[in-house]
C-alpha cells in the first residue's frame, strides 16, 4: 500500500533528468484503446535506447498492475510506463507513489482522462522520446479509506483522475467493456444520461479541515484532475497545487437535468443553483445510506463513508 502521508512525496528536482537503466512497461492487453501496432512502436523505440526494457500485461485480478510494477521496482526499474486506462495508471501509480522512480502514462485506455491532462494524443515512437528525453513533474495523488458495507473490509488506495459518488459513480464503472471498446467516451456518456432519469439522491455530510456541512445531492465528484471536454466541471483544478476539487449537484427534475448539462456544455456550472465546489487538502464523506463509488473509473463500495487526503508531488510524472 502507497506511503499516505504527507512526508511520502519524493519529487525529483526539476532540473535533475538521467537517462533511465531499466523501464518496465505495464500493459493492459484489454484497454479501451489498447493496440498492439502502438505497443511495438513504443517497445522497438525503447529497446533503441541503451536501457534493459520488460514488458508485463495485466491479468484479471483487480490489482495485477500494482503486483506486476511492485516486482519491476524490485528488479530495479527506474522507469515506469502504464500502457492502458486510469485504472491501470492508477494501479501503477499507487506502486511508485512517495520514490524517485518516474512514470509515464499512454494513452491505452478509454478515456484516458489521467494522460489526456498532461499528453496531446501521440504515437508510440513519439512516447517513446519524450519518455527517454523528459524531465519528470511533480504530480499530486489523493489517498482514500472506506469500509465495505456489506463486509466491514477497508479498501485503501489511490486517486489519480477522480472519484464520483452514487448512481452516477455504477453507471460509469459498470460499462461492458465490449461497448467502450467500440463507442469509447460516448458509453459512459449515454449511461450518465440514462442514469439522470432516475433522479437518486443521498444526504451528504462533508467534513474537510475548514468547514463541516451537509448537502443533498445526485452527483458528488472528487478531482485530482479533470477531462479537457469538461473542464468547465471545477475551473482551475490542477493536480500540482495540493488540493482535491470537491463539486456536487443537485437535480430535482427532468428539466434541471437540462439546465445542467447546458450551463457545464457552456463552461459555466456556477450559474446552476445547485452546483457547489470547495477545495480541500482532506475531506470525509458519508451518509446514512450506503452509496457506490468510482475510482478511476473502477467500481468501489458500496459503503457509507469515504476520507480523502491529498498527498502533494508523490509521483515523479514524465510529462514533456
Amino acid at each position: 500500500m502507497v506511503n499516505c502521508s504527507p512526508e511520502a512525496s519524493g519529487a525529483l528536482c526539476p532540473h535533475e533528468k538521467t537517462p533511465p537503466q531499466r523501464i518496465a512497461v505495464i500493459y493492459n492487453p484489454v484497454g479501451g484503446s489498447a493496440n498492439m501496432v502502438t505497443l511495438t512502436e513504443l517497445i522497438d523505440r525503447l529497446r533503441q535506447s541503451r536501457a534493459v526494457v520488460d514488458l508485463h500485461p495485466t491479468g484479471p485480478e483487480r490489482s495485477s498492475a500494482t503486483n506486476l510494477a511492485k516486482k519491476a521496482l524490485d528488479t530495479g526499474a527506474d522507469l515506469l510506463i502504464a500502457f492502458g486506462g486510469d485504472g491501470t495508471a492508477a494501479q501503477v501509480g499507487a506502486a511508485v507513489a512517495g520514490s524517485r522512480v518516474r512514470l509515464g502514462v499512454y494513452q491505452g485506455g478509454t478515456s484516458n482522462v489521467f494522460a489526456n491532462a498532461f499528453y496531446p494524443p501521440m504515437s508510440g515512437l513519439q512516447f517513446a522520446d519524450m519518455v527517454l528525453h523528459g524531465r519528470a513533474q511533480p504530480v499530486d495523488i489523493i489517498c482514500y479509506k472506506y469500509m465495505l458495507e456489506d463486509s466491514a473490509e477497508l479498501q485503501e488506495g489511490i486517486v489519480l483522475c477522480g472519484l464520483c459518488i452514487g448512481p452516477y459513480a455504477e453507471a460509469i464503472s459498470m460499462a461492458p467493456r465490449v461497448f467502450k471498446r467500440l463507442f469509447g467516451p460516448a458509453t459512459y456518456a449515454w449511461r450518465v444520461a440514462l442514469a439522470s432519469l432516475d433522479l437518486v439522491q443521498h444526504r451528504y455530510k462533508f467534513v474537510t479541515p475548514e468547514r463541516t456541512w451537509s448537502s443533498i445531492a445526485n452527483i458528488g465528484v472528487i478531482l485530482n484532475v479533470t477531462h479537457s471536454a469538461l473542464l468547465g466541471l471545477s475551473r482551475g483544478c490542477c493536480a500540482s497545487d495540493g488540493l482535491l476539487d470537491l463539486v456536487t449537484y443537485r437535480m430535482d427534475n427532468i428539466w434541471q437535468i437540462f439546465k445542467t448539462l447546458f450551463w457545464l456544455i457552456v463552461s459555466r456550472p456556477h450559474r446552476s443553483p445547485h452546483y457547489s465546489r470547495c477545495r480541500t487538502s482532506e475531506v470525509t464523506i458519508s451518509s446514512s445510506r450506503p452509496f457506490a463509488l468510482n475510482i478511476d473509473g473502477e467500481t468501489g463500495g458500496p459503503t457509507r463513508s469515504i476520507a480523502l487526503t491529498v498527498v502533494p508531488g508523490a509521483l515523479n510524472l514524465i510529462a514533456s
